[in-house]
């Protein structure tokens, strides 16, 4: 039998019944995998993603998540385009019931080695990628499971994967009851008791964001309910305002937002909920995994009926991350909070061989958690080779679940970083066999920018890569920076069960002994701001030298970039940096960094503002004003010197007794302002309120 008629059958074969969804991989040269690629998937609705095809539904890795909520009957990945795990994973989630997978690759003996376009993007400058560990752990999956199909240029392998239950009706009896579920739980949040918040969660396919759709449809129809979404980004509401559109085809569509009457549902970014005033009925959270814990734990204590939706394996964050942090807040902040997990998938069969690959080779389905060891078995600190996460699928799987739960926005494709970003390190900290946390270390500057110093300082250049080195070079003009050895700390995440106990700082500690091996001069890290993350990071050692000006729409966070010096030199460069730092914090107190939370600017100036000094006759008006003689209007600039001058005994005072201090001295709110945001009945009760703080400190001297 030709290869032709081979191929024929066996498609034939899986329209006669119904099969559960398939990949099927094309190896071979590009022109002819392409031509295959066009002649099976020409009688599809289908998706096609890279270059080969003229069809209007082709697009790149970077379009798509705009087609996450829409129906294919085959969804085609042209590797040689470039692969990216996220999109192959989430695209896998529009192909419908008995619909198949392609993807287009080299042959398997030299696809390791293929110049993958999305790779030569994002490795690092200086840096080269000659094979691909990712490519050979696909490679290995593909050959070992008998539910993939595999077509060469010279032979064709292909079972049919049945479906077990043979219904005429795709989407099952089950599934519409638990999404009717959701729907009326819903809409119990909005028009039910106040601070009873639901979850939502379910994988991808299981009808969360019809569900989100149709329920706000029908609170702004019977109720004209004033609803707000927020999610890491427009695209991923478009198909909740797809459905909802759908059952209200009356309603008025603008940019982000669908209105009816008075009743509307409107999307608003992470960033600027917290800062709106907008009255509305009800919220809705949608990937609320990918988003950060701070932002959800605010928007839970000021929001009274709240609904969260979140994907368990989701391309841009873990619900079980999600589970770990935010659930365990909402049990102690609001314990009458409820949730629904939705199982049934909507467009697929049950037991579907399409996810279990894509979760069994990304390392997303949780494994058995390994018990726990006594206290008296010793740590151990370990490199762990790219080599070794490759070959062992044990330990690839429990290092990459431990970074999943311990970082919101771990996502598919920081697998292949993991085992192929030629500048990435992983260290482990382990208990007897029990690996106890994780740290990935990237390596930047140093020899590698030499010739680029002066253009990256002066902003004439920037390559790919090297984010500390290059962001504080530039930010404070300073070449040398930009040359000094380092190693960036992206992620560092300790077992659930081992934390609370300085096993992070432990790591810490001996990734700054390796740093100093290998001829480093700093240790940095770089991350969004929340008090519980600063303090960590200046409790181990790190000191803050750069700020964003803006906060991350997708968080709501200023990126802060931190440091460790590892040797004399650094110490001398670390203290230039603070220098300049110190001047630009307390100069953007007012501007840039003005909605900050308080907690957070006392802790960055708290490190860099113990030199600050201060005249006595600048004291002696603080005095008055502590005395009642002299009102705040009229010594704010004393009074913010003698905070600078006094931080460190500021240190001691809680959240709530620091927060008008530097609300009104520093980021310069009016008092009126601040007495609202903290509950207070007028202004003089903020300058009362700020005498008796700066009053119990200067009674200390």
């Amino acid at each position: 039998m030709t290869l032709y008629h081979q191929i024929e059958n066996w498609l034939i074969a899986r329209q006669t019944k119904q099969v559960h969804r398939q990949l099927l991989i094309i190896s071979g040269a590009e022109s002819w995998a392409i031509e295959q690629a066009i002649n099976l998937s020409k009688q599809s609705a289908f998706l096609w993603l890279g270059n080969g095809h003229s069809d209007s539904k082709t697009i790149t890795n970077q379009q798509y998540q705009s087609y996450l909520g829409q129906e294919f009957e085959a969804v085609v990945l042209n590797c040689y385009s470039g692969f990216r795990a996220n999109a192959a994973i989430a695209l896998s989630g529009t192909i419908t019931a008995g619909g198949l997978m392609i993807i287009i690759c080299p042959t398997f003996d030299t696809w390791p080695r293929f110049a993958d376009p999305e790779w030569l993007n994002r490795v690092s400058y200086g840096f080269e990628l000659t094979q691909s560990h990712f490519v050979k752990k696909f490679i290995n999956a593909v050959t070992n499971d008998l539910n993939v199909a595999l077509l060469t240029e010279t032979a064709f392998k292909g079972a049919i994967s049945w479906a077990a239950i043979q219904t005429p009706a795709l989407i099952s009896t089950q599934a519409l009851q638990e999404q009717q579920l959701a729907i009326n739980a819903v809409i119990k949040v909005a028009s039910g008791h106040r601070n009873r918040p639901l979850v939502l969660s379910a994988d991808r396919g299981r009808g969360k964001s019809s569900a989100l759709g149709l329920a706000a449809a029908q609170l702004i129809q019977s109720a004209g309910k004033k609803i707000v979404i927020v999610a890491p980004s427009p695209a991923t509401v478009q198909q909740v305002f797809k459905h909802a559109g759908n059952l209200l085809p009356q309603a008025i569509i603008t940019k982000n937002k669908l209105s009816l009457d008075d009743g509307y549902l409107q999307y608003v970014a992470p960033d600027a909920i917290l800062n709106s005033n907008l009255d509305i009925d009800l919220l809705l959270i949608d990937e609320a995994a990918a988003l950060p814990a701070h932002l959800l734990f605010n928007l839970i204590d000021r929001f009274s009926r709240i609904v969260f939706s979140t994907t368990l394996h989701g391309y841009e964050g873990s619900g079980r991350g999600f589970d770990l942090r935010v659930k365990h807040y909402l049990n102690h902040n609001k314990p009458e909070w409820r949730s629904i997990h939705l199982n049934q998938a909507m467009r697929w069969y049950q037991d579907d061989c399409l996810e279990a690959f894509w979760f069994e080779l990304l390392c997303m389905q949780t494994k058995t958690q390994t018990p726990l060891i006594t206290k008296q078995t010793p740590l151990t600190f370990k490199h762990i080779p790219k080599t070794t996460l490759a070959n062992d699928t044990q330990l690839s799987y429990t290092i990459f679940q431990l970074l999943i739960d311990a970082h919101y926005q771990t996502s598919p494709d920081d697998l292949i970083r993991l085992l192929d970003s030629p500048e990435q390190d992983c260290y482990v900290l382990q208990q007897g066999d029990v690996i106890v946390g994780v740290a990935l270390i990237i390596e930047e500057g140093g020899e590698l920018l030499s010739s680029l110093k002066h253009d990256i300082a002066s902003g004439e250049r920037r390559v790919k890569g090297h984010l500390v080195a290059q962001n504080v070079a530039f930010h404070y003009a300073m070449p040398t920076f930009s040359v000094a050895k380092q190693w960036r700390v992206t992620r560092l995440a300790i077992a659930a069960d081992y934390q609370g106990q300085g096993l992070g700082s432990n790591l810490l500690t001996h990734i700054a002994k390796a740093a100093k091996t290998q001829g480093c001069s700093f240790l940095t890290s770089s991350f969004g701001v929340n008090q519980r993350l600063l303090r960590f990071w200046q409790e181990a050692g790190f000191t803050l030298v750069n700020l964003s000006k803006k906060p991350e729409t997708s968080s709501a966070q200023h990126s802060a970039q931190l440091l460790m010096p590892l040797n004399e030199t650094a110490k001398t460069l670390q203290q230039a940096l603070i220098t300049e730092f110190m001047q630009e914090v307390i100069y953007q107190c007012d501007k840039a960094y003005n909605k900050i939370d308080p907690a957070i600017l006392h802790l960055i100036l708290l490190p860099i503002c113990l030199s600050q000094t201060q005249s006595p006759t600048s004291l002696k008006v603080v005095a008055q004003f502590i005395q009642g003689t002299r009102p705040l209007g009229l010594c704010k600039r004393q009074l913010r010197d003698f905070y600078l001058a006094q931080i460190v005994k500021f240190k001691l005072l809680d959240h709530s007794a620091i927060t008008p201090l530097l609300s009104v001295l520093l980021q310069n709110h009016n008092e009126a302002q601040v007495a609202k945001s903290l509950g207070l009945t007028s202004a003089k009760k903020v300058e009362q309120a700020i005498r008796e703080i700066c009053g119990s400190i200067f009674s200390q001297d």
